[in-house]
């Protein structure tokens, strides 16, 4: 998990929007609450073949990164996007990238149902240039509500110094396949990225391939990159699955020969999809759990406790000890 924060997008008048967390489980509500149907995003630790074609189909890839003020750019601007019909806004509120990404591949993607209330925003911002269509996300109540529902209002913000030198600033970009090229997404340039041509079979190789030089490029940051794929929603995938095979075995039952032993392997598989189902089930409630946990609001109670411990005159010795461990965790 990351947490992504914006530098070098101006500030405009639009009401504040929150850092969002590189999380799943957040940006699937995420996705749910803009309307979007079918559709989930699944955290990627591997790059490989294998790994890719078990989560077919992917709709588009969301990466996240350390952002660099100098950081080169591989490929040319496609100047003539518009007239293309393509989606791009340039990102003109801070800490807006995450949504900006997810928009990038929803309104670029003929595949996916984003609902009403997107495909009106679509259809609202045609025609405009990428200044305007980051302004008009800016400004929209329903982006900004549903990005802002993970995070909790507190009375009191610590802001590290503007000149600190130790703050680091995440950016989110993304890769997605629109008529035939590849393009990279980033609300930081004047426009979409074009990465050249592909197909539905080659374009994951080919974001891959970029992703990969990138990272490869800062290999003294650690783990500070971070990618998800947009894909299509794993429960009405595997509930789907599930019902083919209970109608296979339902066909096959009572018949002789090798139906047998098809059975057999079709209950097999029939109970591996049923577990599955229930393993992903079971992670959307954790998912669920934890954003319930986002939105929490802790500092009343942190408050409180406090009020507690300094009124047993316990809180002045708790400081010194946590001090203690502090400047021994400094010096080991």
């Amino acid at each position: 998990m990351a947490w992504a924060g914006d530098a070098g997008v101006p500030a405009t008048n639009a009401a504040t929007w929150a850092t969002i967390e590189s999380d799943p489980g957040v940006f699937t509500e995420l996705l749910a609450r803009l309307g979007v149907k079918n559709v989930q995003v699944e955290e990627l630790y591997s790059l490989d073949e294998s790994t890719l074609d078990s989560l077919k189909p992917i709709y588009g890839l969301i990466f996240l990164y350390k952002w660099e003020s100098q950081s080169a750019q591989s490929a040319p601007v496609d100047r003539d996007y518009e007239h293309k019909g393509l989606f791009f806004a340039k990102q003109e509120v801070a800490d807006a990238c995450a949504t900006q990404a997810l928009l990038s591949i929803l309104l670029n993607s003929a595949e996916v149902d984003v609902g009403a209330e997107l495909q009106q925003f679509r259809e609202f911002t045609m025609g405009f240039g990428p200044d305007m269509t980051g302004l008009a996300i800016g400004n929209s109540d329903l982006l900004r509500t549903a990005h802002n529902s993970f995070s909790v209002a507190h009375p009191v913000v610590l802001e590290p110094p503007a000149d600190d030198e130790s703050s680091e600033a995440f950016h989110f970009i993304a890769y997605v396949p629109v008529q035939g090229r590849l393009y990279e997404m980033d609300g930081t340039k004047e426009g979409p990225i074009d990465h050249g041509p592909c197909d539905q079979e080659t374009w994951l190789s080919a974001a891959t391939k970029e992703i990969g030089r990138r990272i490869e490029e800062h290999p003294s940051q650690g783990i500070k990159f971070n990618l998800m794929a947009m894909i299509q929603d794993r429960v009405t995938v595997l509930e789907q699955e599930a019902r083919d095979l209970e109608a296979l075995c339902e066909e096959l039952r009572g018949k002789e020969g090798d139906e047998v032993e098809q059975l057999e392997h079709t209950n097999s598989l029939l109970a591996t999809a049923q577990a599955k189902l229930h393993a992903e089930m079971e992670r959307r409630q954790l998912w669920k759990e934890e954003n319930e946990r986002r939105r929490t609001d802790y500092f009343p109670a942190i408050c409180s406790l406090l009020r507690a411990l300094a009124s047993e005159h316990k809180l002045p010795e708790l400081v010194k000890l946590a001090k203690q461990k502090q400047e021994a965790t400094a010096r080991s």
